[in-house]
């Protein structure tokens, strides 16, 4: 069945331009994926040399195929 839940998106930038982009983690709820996300991108920016940026997309996905949290 399909459901439609929150992926967490991370994104790697080198000179201004995104140099790589990771699927994380799918959430069922949309503020525990914004949290999460959050997080992310504000320790990242503090931290690292290299900028991070986290977001939440919304995407159906077939429950039984992908594990949500």
């Amino acid at each position: 069945m399909k459901t439609l839940v929150f992926l967490l998106v991370l994104q790697t930038f080198n000179n201004g331009y995104v140099e790589s982009t990771e699927e994380i983690a799918h959430w069922a709820n949309l503020n525990t994926c914004i949290w999460y996300a959050n997080a992310i991108t504000n320790q990242a920016q503090k931290a690292y040399e290299i900028p991070i940026m986290a977001f939440c997309r919304p995407v159906w996905v077939n429950d039984k195929e992908v594990e949500v949290f």
